[in-house]
């Protein structure tokens, strides 16, 4: 299985489905369970911390800091033109464009990952921040000087209540 920076994943997400950074954040949170359960190995490598509002990926939080409550949308030509400009201008800038666009063909990826997407519909952001409040590993990790929530931990604990259970 191909694994992704979450950065990637997190474009690839906001294709499907623009969305505010908090949402963006349980989503890529709720997706990488479903990876851990379904795979035993999460779709994306960067690591997810455990911060006042449930569960966070650094990487894209910094991405997208000051969206504030903004809705986050992804557009692929636009981001090619920006990468461009800044190359232009001398300034390097990261081109997650590629790997985008090899997650767009990786199938069996885009079939869980749209499962999950409709799973969490239902759900306000809210919702989604008060449903991770529930699960003791993040409680645990928050109320620790350690925050890193690794892959096995989650994996555990997820099995162990049963996949979302809490």
């Amino acid at each position: 299985m191909n694994r992704y920076s979450a950065l990637a994943v997190a474009k690839f997400i906001l294709s499907l489905q623009p969305m505010t950074n908090l949402r963006l954040q349980k989503t890529l949170y709720f997706i990488q369970v479903a990876f851990l359960l379904t795979r035993e190995q999460g779709i994306f490598r960067d690591e997810i911390e455990a911060w006042e509002y449930g569960p966070v990926v650094p990487s894209v939080y910094s991405e997208y800091k000051y969206t504030s409550k903004r809705i986050l949308t992804y557009n692929r030509e636009l981001e090619l033109e920006m990468i461009n400009t800044f190359r232009n201008l001398g300034i390097q800038s990261g081109n997650v464009i590629e790997e985008v666009d090899m997650l767009e063909r990786d199938n069996e990826s885009v079939r869980l990952i749209n499962e999950m997407i409709n799973r969490l519909k239902g759900f306000s952001d809210w919702q989604l921040v008060e449903k991770s409040h529930t699960y003791d590993i993040w409680r645990n990790h928050f109320n620790s000087s350690d925050n890193v929530m690794s892959e096995q931990e989650i994996l555990d604990y997820h099995r162990h209540i049963g996949g979302f259970n809490a």
